[in-house]
C-alpha cells in the first residue's frame, strides 16, 4: 500500500441464527446494499451452501472465511462493463 493511502475499512452487521446455526448479513429492506455488503453477503451464503456443519457453530468458520478470502470491490472506481 503507498504511503498516505489508508486502508480500506468496512463495517457490516453479521446475524447468527441459533436456531437454524446460520450466520449472514443483517439486511434492512429500506436501505440499498453497497457493493461490499453484497459482496459478503454472498460469500456467506455460498459458505452456507457449501461448508454444512450442523454439529459446531457457523461463526466462527463463517468470519475466517470472510477474513482470508474476502476480495472487496473498491468503492468509488470505474467498474469494468
Amino acid at each position: 500500500m503507498p504511503p498516505g493511502v489508508e486502508p480500506q475499512n468496512i463495517v457490516i452487521p453479521i446475524l447468527y441464527d441459533h436456531s437454524m446455526n446460520t450466520t449472514q448479513v443483517m439486511e434492512q429492506r429500506s436501505q440499498e446494499l453497497s457493493q461490499s455488503t453484497v459482496a459478503v453477503s454472498n460469500m456467506l451464503k455460498r459458505f452456507i451452501e457449501f461448508n454444512p456443519n450442523p454439529n459446531g457453530c457457523s461463526i466462527y468458520p463463517a468470519l475466517r472465511e470472510l477474513l482470508t478470502n474476502l476480495v472487496v470491490p473498491m468503492q468509488g472506481m470505474n467498474q469494468p462493463q
